[in-house]
């Protein structure tokens, strides 16, 4: 049980330090728009934003030797895709 809590803990620990910071560059970011996130870079922008999050959302078990149990997430390889297409607010928001 107190891993659990511990666990909890952590993660809104990360949220509490980590929500401000999103909003001071999502607040920048709307101040100047890019002007490319219309349109069809915005639709491509949008899925990968959405298959980010499905894929840190549903992990794919792994097994490795005698030790099963190890899950890894696709959410780095379109996070990475959204680095070099999107600007950093959007990957930070996605991420």
């Amino acid at each position: 049980m107190t891993d659990r809590r511990s666990l909890l803990l952590y993660m809104w620990t990360v949220v509490a330090l980590t929500a401000p910071l999103i909003a001071l560059v999502a607040g920048q970011a709307l101040e100047n728009p890019p002007s490319d996130l219309a349109g069809r870079q915005g639709l491509i922008l949008a899925m990968f934003c959405l298959v980010l999050v499905i894929g840190e959302m549903w992990p794919i078990p792994v097994a490795r030797g005698r030790e099963a149990g190890d899950e890894i997430t696709v959410s780095s390889t379109f996070g990475f895709a959204l680095v070099l297409l999107a600007p950093v607010f959007v990957t930070i928001a996605a991420q």
